[in-house]
């Protein structure tokens, strides 16, 4: 989780390439944003790990 003010702040802390936005919603007020991202990697191309976990 990350409290961001801006778009800017949450694409500088997370990697988007390999992803899928699963969800987007306001939460309490407009101005919380909630978004779901599920990522995916393809394993038929030799990548057994994910980006998260490769050194």
């Amino acid at each position: 989780m990350i409290i961001a003010s801006n778009i800017e702040e949450i694409e500088n802390a997370f990697d988007f390439t390999d992803s899928i936005i699963t969800g987007v919603k306001c939460v309490n007020h407009l101005t919380d944003l909630s978004i779901s991202v599920d990522y995916y990697w393809d394993i038929q191309d030799g990548k057994s790990e994910t980006i998260i976990d490769a050194p």
